[in-house]
């Protein structure tokens, strides 16, 4: 041989492959086969390396497996290897193709025709043809399986697809129903409509989801068991719980609370730092985060009531919405960012902020010791009333006084809302005698009278009175000044009179004016 043999003329004779059946030992799939091989019709000797490639035709088709056997040793053509081609045999025709190359040679192998067809060795046959076992364990074979048994030529329950065994499918299986007892895994998902746990559920060996028997839920890690009736949602929400019917939701929610009874808090770290505080209702991340010892406190939106530790019955409704100082009660805060600052107040909005009252405004109460005027301008706003100049325009003098007031008609009457008796002005009588003393509402009808502008038309009244007295005054001072004129021209008269008397007396004594 060269360095470039040529074995289109190797011919290899197929001797036998035995299975190596036997009685003593267990039957493996490995068998031996030997063969000769030639070049150029001499005989091969030497080593080879063999490659076995198995198929399933005889030319062309599929390869099955392939084995090689280097350095094989061929004394006489004669060669013996031992194969393996696991399960490969199904029945099926199988046919052996073999390669050939010197040892150990660079070149690659070269393919031998034709293809060895792979034949039934002697106790392959007996299997082929073995209708039955003859023994098992010992038991003669028609012991197991008794043909003329009626109920082998029917089916018997569990047919396929029967709802009395779990099959293996990724379908789903209807009117199936299965019992495990004792522990066991899934390495996938489990899918199911509903699933009953009798104790808890758990997340890599930690209690997530448990209903206690004191008539608890808890949903989380870190939640806590010891109160009875508590609802508890949210990693470490009530961890140190040992109240009655709380309920917390959201991540260290009430995380603090340990004797704190009937509270509901609902945020992440709503509640966060309550202790022993009681009936509290938080909403809202960080919602009454800092109560401690309050209660029956209402705290509505994010960081709502924030400042408060240990005041109680406030209520505060809004973002950022809180009290002002600490230890507040009965205080209450309304809008976001809203502030209240004294108990027993009650804020709306913040300082920049405007109140709108869509409908009817009722106030029950009232402070002591006002000394300012409400008025409610066009915008319906209450306002402190104003006179000045800078909120005036088209001024004009108003002269109506004495004659104004003659015409108006006071009236008593009694109040349809309530039936209280009362007295004062019709705003209808007064729009006829000057519309700017009375109201109107938003359909454009007299609604009221302006009492108070009342005193403008009296002070020109007293004005045009005044004016008169004055007049009269210096009427009455001229007519005094006359009679006192008068007086002095009478007293002159009378004494002219009382000498002329006398005149006439002292000569005429006997007169009858001297007697």
């Amino acid at each position: 041989m060269t360095a470039k043999l040529n074995y289109n003329r190797l011919f290899l004779f197929l001797l036998f492959f035995l299975l190596g059946l036997c009685a003593a030992r267990g039957q493996t799939t490995e068998f031996t086969y030997q063969g000769r091989l030639t070049d150029n019709s001499q005989t091969a000797g030497g080593s080879y390396d063999f490659e076995f490639r198995l198929f399933d035709a005889e030319t062309n088709g599929t390869q099955i497996a392939v084995q090689q056997r280097p350095g094989v040793p061929v004394s006489g053509g004669i060669f013996s290897v031992k194969l393996d081609f696991g399960a490969s045999f199904d029945g099926q025709a199988r046919f052996l193709e073999i390669a050939a190359r010197p040892a150990g040679s660079a070149n690659p192998f070269v393919t031998l025709a034709p293809r060895q067809p792979i034949t039934s060795a002697p106790y392959a046959i007996k299997s082929l043809t073995a209708t039955n076992a003859l023994q098992l364990g010992g038991v003669d074979s028609g012991q197991f399986v008794l043909t003329t048994d009626p109920r082998m030529t029917n089916d018997r329950n569990p047919l396929p697809n029967s709802a009395n065994y779990i099959q293996n499918s990724t379908a789903r299986q209807t009117n199936s129903n299965f019992n495990v007892s004792g522990n066991g895994s899934l390495g996938g998902t489990l899918s199911a409509n509903t699933v009953d746990s009798t104790t808890q559920y758990n997340i890599r060996g930690i209690p997530i989801l448990v209903q206690t028997n004191t008539g608890g839920l808890m949903v989380g890690f870190g939640t806590s068991n010891a109160g009875n009736f508590n609802t508890l949602l949210g990693t470490s929400s009530g961890s140190r719980n040992t109240g009655d019917f709380n309920t917390f939701a959201g991540q260290t929610s009430g995380n603090s609370n340990a004797t704190g009874s009937k509270n509901s808090f609902f945020g992440h770290e709503s509640g966060l730092n309550n202790t022993i505080g009681e009936n509290n209702s938080f909403f809202g991340r960080s919602a009454g985060t800092n109560n401690t010892t309050g209660g029956n406190n209402t705290f509505l939106g994010l960081q709502a009531g924030f400042g408060n530790t240990t005041g109680s019955n406030n209520t505060v409704i809004g973002t950022n919405a809180n009290v002002g100082s600490n230890n507040l009660n009965f205080a209450t805060a309304i809008g976001a960012g809203s502030l209240v600052f004294t108990s027993n107040t009650v804020a709306l909005g913040r300082s920049q902020d405007s109140v709108l009252v869509q409908g009817i405004l009722t106030v029950q109460g009232s402070a002591l010791g006002g000394n300012a005027a409400v008025c409610r301008n066009t915008a319906g706003q209450i306002s402190s009333c104003s006179s000045s100049l800078r909120y005036k325009t088209n001024i004009a003098p108003f002269n109506s006084g004495l004659n104004l007031v003659q015409r108006l008609r006071p009236i008593t009457f009694d109040w349809k809302d309530g039936g209280m008796k009362d007295f004062g002005l019709g705003a209808e009588d007064v729009a006829e005698v000057e519309p700017l003393l009375v109201t109107y509402n938003q359909k454009g009808e007299v609604e009221g009278v302006k009492y108070d502008r009342l005193g403008v038309v009296l002070l020109n009244a007293v004005k045009e009175q005044q004016a008169q007295i004055e007049k009269q005054t210096a009427q009455i001072a001229t007519q005094e000044k006359q009679i006192r004129e008068q007086n002095d021209q009478i007293k002159q008269q009378q004494a002219a009179l009382e000498n002329l008397k006398r005149i006439v007396c002292q000569s005429n004594a006997a007169a009858k004016i001297c007697q």
